[in-house]
């Protein structure tokens, strides 16, 4: 096994040892690249399921950097979006595709990019909107993190406009996203690291109660009052699976939903259950956390590589 794809399966773990509280389901996902080749997590995979012959995808660089910056020159988003989808479908190599967030894996720079749903993200654009130096604050005092760049960005609907909108933002190590998660940039696979340092810091000093739960064992949030509360809808995944959660749920007054604990299944009833257990751990710890405006839910719905990703085209 490759240093690259050692360290790639090491990286995917380690994200989902932390359950919901930094992903969930089959969210989030990993790349590395050269000048020549990509390897990325495939859509739909889990990251705790990766393995040298599961989960992950090589790609050409160069004729898919190609694709994409013809995608970007097109004149209207919509024709965007299905010049984006076209390139998805045609780099699937048999059922396997790769993610729908492929777009900023391979247009940003940096040798390392990583994504997933950071809960912290959510906590650290609240403190940066009641005090814009709170992040800075807590960079520069550690001398390991007092270098990394930080930049936050308003919600973007997943796949290219996110890519876009990325873009357009500064460089950063640390891109914090309203309502989605968290993307780090680094040439090395320590990115992790920084990040665990950075947010461990944040959660001291700003929910000292949550650290414990950042740290422990994500299916005793059940048994510890996490398996209820209101149904909102604070990230893309949950909107996009809400209609299965709503399944699962019983309703124990006007304003809380239960996860239906008897409720046995395979992976897609785990999947469900870690996202009904992220969204009530954030609304513990973040009771006026925002929801995805209904609008934007609808949209996220119809976007052409969204539909493809679901399977249904």
């Amino acid at each position: 096994m490759s240093q690259e794809i050692s360290d790639f399966i090491h990286c995917s773990h380690e994200i989902a040892r932390r359950g919901p509280c930094w992903v969930a389901g089959p969210g989030g996902n990993v790349s590395w690249k050269d000048s020549k080749r990509i390897l990325i997590k495939a859509s739909g995979s889990r990251l705790d399921q990766v393995s040298t012959d599961r989960g992950l995808m090589w790609l050409d660089l160069p004729p898919t950097l190609e694709a994409l910056k013809k995608a970007l020159s097109a004149s209207d988003s919509a024709t965007q979006e299905n010049l984006y989808q076209d390139l998805l479908k045609n780099l699937a190599q048999g059922p396997v595709r790769p993610s729908m967030e492929m777009g900023f894996h391979v247009l940003l720079t940096p040798r390392w990019i990583v994504h997933f749903h950071a809960l912290s993200a959510f906590l650290m654009l609240d403190a940066l909107q009641k005090n814009p130096s709170s992040l800075k604050e807590i960079l520069t005092a550690d001398p390991d993190l007092k270098n990394l760049k930080l930049s936050a960005l308003n919600y973007t609907p997943p796949g290219f406009e996110l890519a876009k909108e990325l873009l357009k933002a500064p460089a950063a190590d640390i891109y914090l996203l309203k309502n989605h998660g968290v993307v780090l940039t680094a040439e090395s696979s320590d990115v992790l690291e920084l990040w665990e340092k950075f947010e461990k810091s944040f959660l001291k000093k700003y929910y000292p109660e949550a650290l414990s739960v950042w740290g422990g064992d994500w299916q005793k949030l059940f048994s510890q009052g996490y398996d209820q509360g209101p149904m909102k809808a604070l990230f893309p995944d949950f909107v996009v699976y809400q209609d299965e959660i709503q399944k699962n749920l019983t309703s124990t007054d006007v304003e809380k939903f239960r996860f239906d604990s008897t409720a046995t299944g395979d992976v897609k009833l785990q999947n469900l259950r870690e996202l009904w257990a992220s969204t009530q751990v954030l609304t513990h710890f973040l009771p006026a956390a925002e929801e995805i405006q209904s609008r934007s839910r609808e949209q996220l719905h119809s976007m052409p590589s969204e539909i493809f990703r679901r399977g249904q085209k």
